[in-house]
């Protein structure tokens, strides 16, 4: 069986007493965007944030390796959602439930969670049935999704976000830097991940 949350939580984020401008290294620069509508990197962490941050953070239990960064140019609105992923070493279909996101520019921009039908789940082979899959993500027209379920401005102050249900971004007339951390604890539900926040205190 894949690791795909049959019964996901509407609640698909929640803010953290994290704030990138606390724990960014000062001489860090972001790396300049192509001229393409969304352009992503992916970077180590501690080329990005405080060494000190990094080792609290690691012994709270969360093994930051690398951060990706997606840029995007004003008002870029796509018709698709998408779900992040990987595959094992066994081909199968294996979903990261969160991110830890940050975002710098994009005033007004939401983030916006929609339902995922059942007959487009995965099934038993692991595969999507799907309008697009790529190696780390798997996109569908919203038109093929259920209602809306939740949306959340994102800014500065850390976002603990769910990856595994499809989500796109509405953006404004502003460009858009998304800073995502993606710890090592990828095997974590979104609610032992919740929980795991609470815990350490992070959970504002």
């Amino acid at each position: 069986m894949c690791p795909f949350p049959l019964n996901i939580l509407m609640n698909t984020w929640y803010k953290l007493n994290i704030n990138f401008n606390d724990i960014v290294k000062p001489e860090w620069k972001f790396p300049k965007p192509n001229k393409f509508m969304l352009t992503t990197f992916v970077v180590q962490a501690d080329s990005i944030f405080k060494n000190e941050w990094l080792e609290d953070f690691r012994n709270r239990g969360f093994h930051l390796h690398v951060v990706r960064l997606f840029h995007r140019q004003p008002n870029y609105n796509e018709s698709m959602a998408h779900v992040d992923h990987y595959f094992d070493d066994n081909d199968c279909l294996t979903l990261p439930t969160f991110g830890i996101n940050f975002v710098l520019g994009g005033r007004d921009s939401e983030m916006v969670w929609y339902e995922l039908p059942e007959y487009l789940k995965p099934a038993k082979d692991c595969k999507f049935n799907s309008d697009e899959s790529e190696k780390f993500v798997t996109d569908w027209s919203l038109t093929k999704l259920g209602p809306e379920v939740n949306r959340c401005n994102i800014d500065s102050q850390g976002t603990l976000v769910n990856i595994s249900i499809p989500h796109h971004i509405k953006m404004s007339e502003e460009p858009r830097w998304c800073i995502s951390m993606r710890p090592w604890n990828l095997d974590l539900s979104w609610d032992e991940i919740v929980t795991k926040m609470k815990e350490n205190n992070f959970l504002c």
